[in-house]
């Protein structure tokens, strides 16, 4: 029971008109500040309750294609994120990113320094997909087509992709 009435309201909180504002993170930043940028395939999502059996957290399997800073070194990271389902009970927070196994991401990665578990930096801001144009150019896009996205300046917008020659361009430009 308890743990139904902590899916409840963990479920509810996450409707309120706190739902899909959250403070803009520039992309630079996002690059600049992460611990790893990683581009792979979703291969696998396990959600698992933590320790207390109060919350369900997402265990997210990538396979990297590329490690853009080269601080790791596996084959397949592992990304613990907030949110999931477990035999009918569910939690959720509008700011997870969620990932969809089959899926080509590029994450901005963190590392959480109680856990040593990594996870996606700026929440959903730090996960794109990778998508192909019928032209064969590279979009990285944000799923985040409902999530309202307050600038410093209190400008509302919602970015939602960025070509990849301009993304590989910021990082070159952060690099110097």
């Amino acid at each position: 029971m308890k743990k139904l009435l902590i899916s409840i309201i963990v479920s509810l909180l996450s409707y309120l008109n706190v739902e899909a504002q959250v403070f803009h993170i520039p992309i630079e930043n996002l690059l600049k500040d992460s611990y790893e940028l990683i581009e792979g395939e979703v291969i696998n999502v396990a959600p698992k309750w933590d320790e207390q059996h109060q919350f369900i957290y997402s265990f997210v399997d990538i396979k990297i294609n590329m490690a853009h800073k080269g601080k790791v070194k596996a084959e397949i990271i592992t990304l613990r994120e907030f949110g999931g389902e477990i035999d009918n009970f569910a939690t959720s927070a509008p700011l997870s990113p969620v990932y969809n196994i089959g899926d080509f991401v590029f994450v901005c990665i963190e590392v959480d320094n109680r856990t040593g578990l990594f996870s996606t930096k700026g929440f959903w801001q730090g996960k794109f997909e990778l998508r192909a144009e019928k032209s064969g150019k590279r979009i990285l896009f944000r799923n985040n087509a409902d999530k309202e996205i307050i600038h410093i300046n209190k400008e509302k917008t919602v970015e939602s992709e960025i070509t990849y020659e301009n993304l590989l361009s910021i990082m070159k430009n952060l690099e110097q």
